[in-house]
């Protein structure tokens, strides 16, 4: 899944340009920050068949971003949100699937919430649909991720 996050970033900062948002652009810049992560993770742990397939599949995603019309970009990205969704929004079930907040940091699920109702914010200002869909959307799911980590920690 990481491999999406790295592609995702790719594709929100070509979004970002494509748009003339230098906000998006930088914040899709966080692809730096996440490629010597992933390259540590193919390097020490390496990648399974399964994770080498997702990989050439993801990296289409900044392919489909480029070349795809300006009037399309804003589906795509609606799209690449819900990926990101999914993949949010499987920590609450796992915590609540185990009844254990194991090693949940609520610390970055804060942050992460704080910095989505800031991109809802931005995302009414730019009148940017994806942005105005997904981020309250993001913020449901990890207020839930929140308390189900307050009910299920260990102390």
């Amino acid at each position: 899944m990481f491999s999406y996050w790295f592609f995702y970033w790719i594709a929100f900062s070509l979004y970002g340009v494509a748009g003339r948002s230098i906000a998006i652009v930088f914040n899709g810049l966080m692809f730096l920050v996440t490629a010597p992560i992933l390259l540590g993770l193919y390097k020490f742990k390496g990648f399974s068949l399964q994770e080498k397939i997702l990989f050439g599949v993801f990296a289409l995603i900044p392919v489909a971003m480029f070349s795809c019309p300006k009037a399309q970009k804003p589906t795509l990205l609606l799209v690449l949100l819900m990926g990101i969704l999914f993949s949010i929004t499987l920590q609450p079930y796992e915590i609540w699937q185990k009844k254990s907040a194991g090693k949940v940091d609520p610390k970055l699920l804060a942050v992460f919430a704080v910095t989505s109702v800031f991109w809802f914010a931005y995302g009414v200002v730019i009148k940017d649909i994806p942005l105005m869909i997904f981020n309250p959307l993001a913020i449901v799911v990890l207020l839930i991720t929140l308390g189900l980590w307050s009910k299920h920690r260990k102390y």
